[in-house]
């Protein structure tokens, strides 16, 4: 009910602020699922069977990998894009 009376009578703010909400409720969403993960840690290492070291090297090597795949995307980007096309080996 309150988003029809706001996109009836302010219009020009909802499409201001209509970009912006869907950043805004991932990140949110992420907060409150990572929030209730935290709390629920122990549990979920026990029932893996991890102890705190595993876990801990464990968040190291996917950490390590997403890291791999985000700096091989932004190279492949901008090689494909032809920001080092100029670039040349001596």
């Amino acid at each position: 009910m309150a988003g029809a009376f706001l996109n009836q009578y302010f219009q020009s703010l909802v499409k201001i602020v209509s970009p912006l909400m869907p950043p805004i409720v991932v990140g949110t969403v992420a907060v409150l699922c990572g929030y209730a993960i935290a709390q629920s840690s122990s549990a979920i290492l026990m029932m893996l069977g991890l102890d705190v070291v595993s876990s801990r090297i464990l968040s190291i090597e996917v950490g390590m990998q997403v890291d791999r795949y985000f700096s091989w995307t932004i190279l492949k980007k901008s090689i494909l894009e032809g920001e080092w096309a100029s670039f040349q080996l001596r």
